[in-house]
């Protein structure tokens, strides 16, 4: 069997190493120059060390990503726990340009355990958060089992819950972490894929990191796969009965028995043939957010107390519209040996002072809405024909979350299709 794949985020570079594996002819299409999964890393040198990071920082567990888990394990990524405090915070644009975050409203352990010091206790805004979660996690698990058919808003506005819990932090926690998606992305997102995440979040298993990060794990992936071509964009795609069609902007043509397309549903569009009109349809069900991404070592962006200071720094903003998370890299990467702060703002509320910036990347995040998931039903419909020569992969083509799992599932199910799983379950 040739196949060839375009796009190398996880679910491209997962498809090419299970069909690798599977015995395939493998070819690989990325117009980058190098692997899109690790194309926002950088290096960067500090006290007189050189260091690398991932953009943004990648992390899992068992519970919320166990496909991606196991794609780590079989390709031998090594991995280690990452300390797990969480601080939620609010806003404060009143305050003085040293003092961002004015208050610590929440803060929590390891899977969200509580972590309160006795202060916090006498917010009323806090007693409310906590009365909520417990009564979240209470009932989550009836929702999941029994799907109610409402967007997250929806249903939090039909139960009753505060604004307190879900501005200051049911919100703050999914938008800039585990969705990083607008809070208009979140009301609109179906409720029963964020209460499962919730319980899966919320529960007694931590997070772990790549010890070696995503460089490392691309090149696993990519390591017996012969012919990978960097810095080749692709200018059109079609398909006939026996085959299906591929050509570069350099004019190269190949034919493949199936092609997997990877990239971005908005990006995958544009490669068609006009002929392919039921596919641009239901690659134009798909909507995309921007998320801005900034390293940089401006304290301003964190708690205005250091001693507040957690690993994950949650801070939502004055109108209760969008929340910003600022990760401590040094706790995420305990290995650098720096006494400089250095942060990961996600979707940072006010810009980092131009001269303590070290990057910033600006991503793209498919939405989860109906229409997402109307386009998910007639990828289904078209990934079921008995003729099918072009497939569809990526953290869109999957309807759960966190973005790596989605792309991993979305990799797995077309591969299926095809006759070829995980390496136990390989055939061709």
């Amino acid at each position: 069997m040739r196949v060839g794949v375009i796009g190398t985020g996880i679910a491209g570079l997962t498809a090419a190493w299970l069909f690798q594996r599977a015995g395939a002819e493998v070819t690989v299409f990325e117009k980058q120059l190098r692997p899109g999964m690790d194309a926002h890393s950088i290096e960067f040198e500090i006290e007189g060390m050189a260091v690398r990071t991932d953009v943004p920082p990648r992390m899992f567990n068992d519970s919320l990503w166990p496909n991606l888990a196991r794609l780590y394990r079989e390709i031998g990524v090594q991995s280690e726990s990452i300390e797990p405090s969480k601080s939620f915070a609010r806003f404060d644009l009143s305050g003085s340009s040293t003092s961002i975050a004015e208050s610590l409203l929440l803060r929590l352990g390891a899977s969200y355990q509580l972590n309160l010091a006795p202060r916090l206790l006498l917010n009323a805004s806090t007693r409310q958060i906590l009365k909520d979660i417990k009564r979240m996690m209470a009932v989550a698990p009836v929702a999941i089992l029994h799907p109610i058919r409402l967007t997250m808003g929806e249903y939090l506005r039909a139960n009753d819950y505060s604004d307190s819990f879900i501005f200051q932090f049911l919100y703050p926690a999914l938008s800039s972490t585990v969705c990083t998606c607008s809070y208009e992305s979140l009301d609109d997102y179906p409720a029963e894929i964020l209460l499962g995440a919730m319980l899966k979040l919320t529960g007694s298993e931590g997070l772990y990191r790549t010890r070696y990060g995503t460089q490392d794990v691309v090149r696993r992936l990519i390591a017996r796969i012969d012919d990978v071509r960097l810095g080749t964009s692709i200018s059109n795609l079609g398909q006939t009965r026996t085959e299906a069609l591929v050509t570069t902007d350099a004019c190269e043509s190949f034919g493949f028995d199936h092609v997997i397309v990877a990239t971005q549903a908005n990006v995958a569009r544009l490669l068609l043939e006009p002929s392919l009109v039921r596919e641009a349809a239901m690659l134009g069900q798909f909507r995309y957010e921007n998320v801005p991404v900034v390293v940089h070592t401006d304290q301003r962006l964190n708690l205005h107390r250091r001693q507040d200071w957690s690993h994950f720094n949650l801070i939502s903003s004055a109108d209760h519209r969008t929340a910003m998370c600022t990760i401590w890299m040094n706790r995420f990467c305990p290995d650098w040996q720096i006494k400089t702060p250095i942060f990961q703002t996600i979707m940072p509320i006010v810009r980092p002072l131009p001269d303590q910036v070290i990057c910033a990347a600006n991503l793209q995040r498919p939405v989860v809405d109906q229409q997402s998931i109307r386009g998910l039903e007639l990828m289904d419909g078209l990934h079921s024909e008995s003729d099918r020569r072009i497939w569809f992969c990526g953290s869109y083509a999957s309807p759960g979350i966190p973005l790596l799992e989605s792309g991993v599932v979305s990799s797995l199910k077309v591969a299926e299709k095809l006759g070829v799983g995980w390496p136990d379950k390989c055939g061709i």
